[in-house]
Protein backbone atom coordinates (compact mmCIF):
# COMPACT_ATOMS: atom_id res chain seq x y z
CA UNK A 1 0.00 0.00 0.00
CA UNK A 2 1.37 3.39 -0.78
CA UNK A 3 1.12 6.53 1.08
CA UNK A 4 0.38 9.88 -0.57
CA UNK A 5 0.65 13.25 0.76
CA UNK A 6 1.82 11.44 4.32
CA UNK A 7 3.57 13.66 6.83
CA UNK A 8 6.61 12.55 7.67
CA UNK A 9 9.54 13.68 9.73
CA UNK A 10 12.65 13.39 11.67
CA UNK A 11 13.68 14.99 15.08
CA UNK A 12 17.09 14.13 16.43
CA UNK A 13 16.57 12.82 20.21
CA UNK A 14 18.40 12.52 23.12
CA UNK A 15 19.56 8.49 22.84
CA UNK A 16 18.03 6.15 24.88
CA UNK A 17 19.83 3.94 27.65
CA UNK A 18 19.30 0.89 25.54
CA UNK A 19 20.93 2.77 21.89
CA UNK A 20 23.94 4.23 24.85
CA UNK A 21 24.73 0.82 25.90
CA UNK A 22 25.15 -0.61 22.41
CA UNK A 23 26.60 2.26 21.15
CA UNK A 24 29.30 1.41 24.26
CA UNK A 25 29.70 -1.51 23.51
CA UNK A 26 30.23 -1.48 19.72
CA UNK A 27 32.83 1.85 20.43
CA UNK A 28 34.75 -0.50 22.65
CA UNK A 29 34.96 -3.18 19.24
CA UNK A 30 35.04 -0.48 16.16
CA UNK A 31 34.53 2.91 15.31
CA UNK A 32 30.84 3.93 15.79
CA UNK A 33 28.96 6.76 14.41
CA UNK A 34 25.25 6.56 15.61
CA UNK A 35 21.92 8.67 16.25
CA UNK A 36 17.99 8.07 17.73
CA UNK A 37 15.30 10.13 15.69
CA UNK A 38 12.03 9.88 15.98
CA UNK A 39 9.47 9.76 13.49
CA UNK A 40 6.71 11.88 13.18
CA UNK A 41 4.30 10.67 11.01
CA UNK A 42 0.31 10.26 10.14
CA UNK A 43 1.20 6.54 8.82
CA UNK A 44 2.36 3.71 11.25
CA UNK A 45 5.84 2.73 10.35
CA UNK A 46 5.44 -0.96 10.01
CA UNK A 47 6.30 -3.91 8.45
CA UNK A 48 3.39 -3.58 5.67
CA UNK A 49 4.98 -0.11 4.79
CA UNK A 50 8.57 -0.74 4.06
CA UNK A 51 7.77 -3.99 2.37
CA UNK A 52 6.68 -1.62 -0.56
CA UNK A 53 9.72 -0.27 -2.09
CA UNK A 54 8.15 3.19 -3.22
CA UNK A 55 7.45 3.56 0.60
CA UNK A 56 10.88 2.68 1.84
CA UNK A 57 12.53 4.94 -0.68
CA UNK A 58 10.63 7.88 0.49
CA UNK A 59 11.24 6.78 4.10
CA UNK A 60 14.69 7.10 3.09
CA UNK A 61 14.95 10.10 0.72
CA UNK A 62 12.98 11.44 3.45
CA UNK A 63 15.23 10.79 6.16
CA UNK A 64 18.61 12.14 4.20
CA UNK A 65 17.27 15.48 3.47
CA UNK A 66 16.95 15.65 7.66
CA UNK A 67 20.08 14.15 8.79
CA UNK A 68 21.95 15.59 6.23
CA UNK A 69 23.23 18.65 8.28
CA UNK A 70 24.12 16.51 11.18
CA UNK A 71 25.97 13.90 9.19
CA UNK A 72 27.17 15.68 6.70
CA UNK A 73 27.82 16.01 3.02
CA UNK A 74 29.52 12.67 2.85
CA UNK A 75 26.67 10.68 4.27
CA UNK A 76 23.87 10.31 1.56
CA UNK A 77 20.70 7.91 3.10
CA UNK A 78 18.95 7.88 -0.10
CA UNK A 79 21.71 5.20 -1.03
CA UNK A 80 20.33 3.04 1.60
CA UNK A 81 19.55 -0.03 -0.65
CA UNK A 82 16.08 -1.71 -0.40
CA UNK A 83 15.95 -4.65 2.12
CA UNK A 84 12.77 -6.61 3.47
CA UNK A 85 12.32 -6.12 7.55
CA UNK A 86 13.78 -8.35 9.53
CA UNK A 87 13.70 -9.54 13.00
CA UNK A 88 17.17 -10.19 13.40
CA UNK A 89 20.18 -7.73 13.90
CA UNK A 90 22.32 -9.92 12.60
CA UNK A 91 24.97 -7.16 11.76
CA UNK A 92 25.23 -6.46 15.46
CA UNK A 93 25.88 -10.52 15.88
CA UNK A 94 28.65 -10.49 13.15
CA UNK A 95 30.72 -7.31 14.70
CA UNK A 96 29.95 -8.91 18.59
CA UNK A 97 31.17 -12.14 17.58
CA UNK A 98 34.32 -11.77 15.33
CA UNK A 99 35.20 -8.14 17.24
CA UNK A 100 37.28 -5.47 15.18
CA UNK A 101 40.49 -6.01 13.89
CA UNK A 102 42.02 -5.73 17.29
CA UNK A 103 39.28 -6.02 19.94
CA UNK A 104 37.89 -8.55 22.03
CA UNK A 105 35.69 -11.61 20.74
CA UNK A 106 32.84 -13.29 22.18
CA UNK A 107 31.17 -16.60 21.79
CA UNK A 108 28.42 -17.67 19.41
CA UNK A 109 26.37 -17.86 22.15
CA UNK A 110 27.44 -14.70 23.78
CA UNK A 111 27.00 -12.82 20.75
CA UNK A 112 23.67 -14.21 20.10
CA UNK A 113 22.20 -13.54 23.71
CA UNK A 114 23.51 -9.85 23.56
CA UNK A 115 21.67 -9.42 19.98
CA UNK A 116 18.57 -11.03 21.70
CA UNK A 117 18.58 -8.65 24.70
CA UNK A 118 19.31 -5.61 22.78
CA UNK A 119 16.57 -6.63 20.18
CA UNK A 120 14.13 -6.85 23.25
CA UNK A 121 15.27 -4.12 24.63
CA UNK A 122 14.85 -2.08 21.16
CA UNK A 123 10.99 -3.81 20.93
CA UNK A 124 9.88 -3.06 24.50
CA UNK A 125 6.20 -3.34 24.42
CA UNK A 126 5.72 -2.69 20.64
CA UNK A 127 4.01 -5.38 18.40
CA UNK A 128 7.26 -5.46 16.39
CA UNK A 129 10.65 -4.72 15.47
CA UNK A 130 11.87 -3.75 11.77
CA UNK A 131 15.79 -4.27 11.32
CA UNK A 132 17.60 -3.13 7.97
CA UNK A 133 21.00 -3.77 7.66
CA UNK A 134 23.40 -2.81 4.47
CA UNK A 135 25.86 -6.11 4.71
CA UNK A 136 25.14 -9.75 5.05
CA UNK A 137 26.88 -11.99 7.17
CA UNK A 138 26.78 -15.77 6.80
CA UNK A 139 28.56 -17.82 9.60
CA UNK A 140 30.02 -21.75 8.42
CA UNK A 141 28.78 -22.60 11.92
CA UNK A 142 28.57 -22.08 15.71
CA UNK A 143 31.90 -23.11 16.74
CA UNK A 144 34.51 -20.42 14.22
CA UNK A 145 34.66 -16.84 14.45
CA UNK A 146 35.37 -16.95 11.02
CA UNK A 147 32.32 -15.52 8.57
CA UNK A 148 31.88 -14.80 4.99
CA UNK A 149 30.92 -10.95 4.07
CA UNK A 150 28.47 -10.49 1.23
CA UNK A 151 30.95 -8.13 -1.27
CA UNK A 152 28.31 -7.15 -2.95
CA UNK A 153 25.71 -5.70 0.29
CA UNK A 154 29.69 -4.54 1.40
CA UNK A 155 29.90 -2.31 -1.81
CA UNK A 156 26.95 -0.85 -0.87
CA UNK A 157 28.08 1.07 2.30
CA UNK A 158 30.50 2.77 -0.30
CA UNK A 159 27.95 4.83 -1.70
CA UNK A 160 26.21 6.30 1.30
CA UNK A 161 29.43 7.39 2.71
CA UNK A 162 33.49 6.96 1.83
CA UNK A 163 33.60 6.83 5.77
CA UNK A 164 33.48 3.09 5.93
CA UNK A 165 36.86 1.39 5.47
CA UNK A 166 35.62 -0.83 3.17
CA UNK A 167 36.54 -4.27 5.33
CA UNK A 168 34.88 -7.26 7.19
CA UNK A 169 33.82 -4.74 10.06
CA UNK A 170 31.70 -2.47 8.11
CA UNK A 171 27.92 -2.06 8.76
CA UNK A 172 25.49 -0.18 8.77
CA UNK A 173 21.74 -0.92 10.48
CA UNK A 174 18.29 1.10 10.93
CA UNK A 175 16.29 -0.36 13.76
CA UNK A 176 12.47 1.11 13.54
CA UNK A 177 10.03 0.22 16.13
CA UNK A 178 6.92 1.15 14.68
CA UNK A 179 4.74 1.89 17.92
CA UNK A 180 7.17 4.45 19.83
CA UNK A 181 8.32 5.44 16.15
CA UNK A 182 12.03 5.19 16.94
CA UNK A 183 14.38 5.30 14.29
CA UNK A 184 17.96 4.11 15.63
CA UNK A 185 20.95 4.29 13.02
CA UNK A 186 24.65 2.88 13.72
CA UNK A 187 27.08 2.56 11.56
CA UNK A 188 30.59 1.10 12.14
CA UNK A 189 34.23 0.50 10.76
CA UNK A 190 37.33 -0.22 11.74
CA UNK A 191 40.34 0.02 10.52
CA UNK A 192 42.92 -3.21 9.29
Amino acid sequence: MRHENVKLEFKKIEPDETFQELVKILDGLVLVKSGQYLIESDISPNREFFENEENYRMFFDTFAEFVHPIWKSDWDFRKFPFRKPSDEIDGLVSILRSGGAYSKKRSFEEAIALENDFKKRFRGQSSDLLVFCVVDYVYSNQETKSYAVNIKTLSELEKISRWFFQIAWDNLICIVNPDTKNLYVVAFTDED
